[in-house]
């Protein structure tokens, strides 16, 4: 008798456990899973899963703005869809997703609640009006804008012609590499990410127009040699020089202006600081004239552009030294001759003196010079011809700081003797 109550005793413990793992395996077999977020707009997400196994196949979706708090259903039945859109919810804000389980046949209990999803909606579009330049180099620029409440992030992105290229960043503003000279347009796209999950729920893109980076230097700045200088000191009305350059063909814009800075000629003391919108600029007050008559200045160059609140330069050129052709002064000696005189150039060591016999009213002739010492301020022309026109003019060369410059021939004139 106590073997038979003992076996009856077993048999019922393996009946209960059975029970007891069939219910369980139900209760597993009924869990949503792979639960995840697939949108993520400023008002609205949407969640999906991946179907139950077993009874279970239906569902109903719960929400909380936070996770361990009071979570409310989205609709008060169930479906049999696996997937779901959460409506009406505020703009760059965190929230919690639970899915509960249950079977067609028994709509009031379910057999299973998964944990806790986190998700996120888009914050509300970057304001475009408020994404500004804020400064410029000749390789990059800088964007700002308004904060955005609830982004976590901001993806920038700058268009030139066909290309485009993207940055990720935490703050609002961005420094973009750029191309010296180049005109871009910017769009900001904020942005809020789950930590727990990695989804990011992104705002529409707003634009900004017209960032430009610094323009490149200048090229040919008073060059002579490339029209970059015009000066004619013999001239009352142009006793003063004129400095050129050109637009570095690099840019794909135009600057905005120009800064221009003229020194005495040995560098040590700021003559003045001018601005241009043109490609030329002359050096005609008189306290500037004063300072470089018969001495020569050193200048530099660079280029700007205006925009929003920034004001971005390009790199100074080189310093360059400008030495004056000698201001002369003809007189006839005879028939057949003439004298050229003019004032000593500071810092001359000497000068050299070219003269055509047979040039008119080009510099085509043929040029014959002479070096002359530093002292000397004269010269006699011989050989002329009566009512022939001849041409001269006088280059010094000076030494400024241990170091030899020469003037450029920006200048002749012409004249005869009868």
């Amino acid at each position: 008798m106590r073997r038979e109550r003992t076996f009856k005793k077993s048999l019922l413990f393996l009946a209960i456990m059975s029970i007891m793992i069939f219910a369980m395996s139900i209760t597993a077999s009924a869990a949503a899973t792979n639960i995840k977020q697939t949108e993520g707009t400023k008002s609205y997400v949407e969640i999906s899963w991946d179907s139950s196994n077993g009874r279970a196949d239906r569902y109903k979706v719960y929400y909380s703005t936070s996770e361990n708090g009071k979570y409310t259903a989205v609709t008060d039945y169930t479906s049999s869809s696996t997937s779901k859109m959460i409506r009406d919810l505020n703009a760059g804000s965190t929230y919690y997703i639970k899915v509960a389980s249950y079977s067609s046949y028994n709509s009031s209990t379910a057999y299973n609640v998964s944990a806790p999803v986190q998700v996120v909606t888009a914050p509300i579009s970057v304001n475009s009006d408020s994404i500004l330049q804020t400064a410029g180099t000749p390789s990059s620029f800088t964007v700002g804008w308004s904060k955005v409440v609830g982004a976590t992030g901001y993806i920038v992105t700058k268009d030139s012609g066909s290309s485009k290229a993207s940055k990720k960043v935490s703050t609002n503003k961005a420094a973009i590499k750029a191309t010296a000279g180049n005109r871009y347009n910017v769009d900001v796209v904020a942005y809020r990410k789950a930590p727990k999950t990695g989804f990011v729920a992104k705002s529409y893109s707003s634009t900004g127009y017209g960032m430009k980076s610094s323009p490149s230097t200048p090229m040919y700045f008073a060059d002579a040699t490339k029209g970059g200088l015009s000066w004619t000191p013999t001239s009352s009305s142009k006793a003063y020089p004129t400095l050129y350059w050109t637009v570095n063909p690099n840019d794909k814009t135009s600057p905005d202006g120009y800064q221009i800075e003229i020194y005495t000629v040995d560098g040590k003391k700021k003559i003045t600081t001018a601005k241009t919108s043109s490609k030329n600029i002359s050096i005609a007050s008189a306290s500037s004239n004063k300072l470089i008559k018969n001495k020569g200045f050193k200048a530099r160059i660079r280029a700007y552009i205006k925009n929003d609140k920034a004001t971005c330069v390009s790199k100074w050129s080189a310093m360059r030294t400008v030495i004056p052709q000698a201001s002369i002064k003809i007189t006839a000696s005879s028939h057949t001759s003439a004298r050229v005189k003019w004032p000593k150039v500071a810092n001359a060591t000497k000068y050299i003196i070219y003269v055509s016999r047979d040039s008119g009213y080009s510099d085509s002739g043929h040029w014959a010079k002479k070096e002359l010492s530093a002292s000397t301020t004269s010269y006699n022309i011989t050989g002329l011809k009566k009512w022939k026109d001849f041409g001269v003019y006088v280059i010094p060369v000076v030494k400024v700081n241990g170091k030899a410059y020469k003037a450029y021939k920006t200048w002749y004139t012409y004249t005869y003797v009868y």
